[in-house]
Parts: C-alpha cells; structure tokens; sequence
C-alpha cells in the first residue's frame, strides 16, 4: 500500500504579484520553523500562541461588541 498523497493544484495561473507574495510568505514561515527548530520549548509555546491569539482577539470583539451595545442602548433610553 503506498503513503503517496496528491495534491492538486488549481488550474487558474498567479499572477506575477501574487506569485511573489505566496513564495515570500514561505520563506518567511520556512525561515521562522528553522529559527525554532533548536528551541524545542520556546517552539511549543510560539504554536501554543498562535492557537490561543485568534479566540482572545475574538472574545475581545464580543465583549466590547456586547459593552457598545448595551451603552447605546442605555443613552438612548
């Protein structure tokens, strides 16, 4: 049985611009797993955060979300 995935690519072509965004932004994530690659704690702590950031900010909108409106709510009582 073999392991082998394929992936697919789309068939609608970069452009130049968005070519060049795409293979900096690899380098830069490349560059950054190699910096961490030596730091095995400090490595597992930047992922932990990358998972953790995107529901603090989230939580941050809904409490203010919810501050705003019940504020506006009491001004125009």
């Amino acid at each position: 049985m073999s392991d082998e995935v394929k992936i697919e690519l789309g068939s609608v072509p970069l452009d130049e611009l968005k070519a060049e965004r795409v293979r900096k932004l690899a380098q830069l994530v490349l560059a950054e797993e190699r910096r961490l690659m030596n730091r095995p704690v400090y490595r597992g702590a930047v992922r932990g955060w990358r998972a953790v950031e995107p529901l603090l900010l989230a939580a941050a909108c809904i409490v203010y979300l919810t501050w705003a409106v019940s504020f506006a709510s009491k001004i125009y009582q």
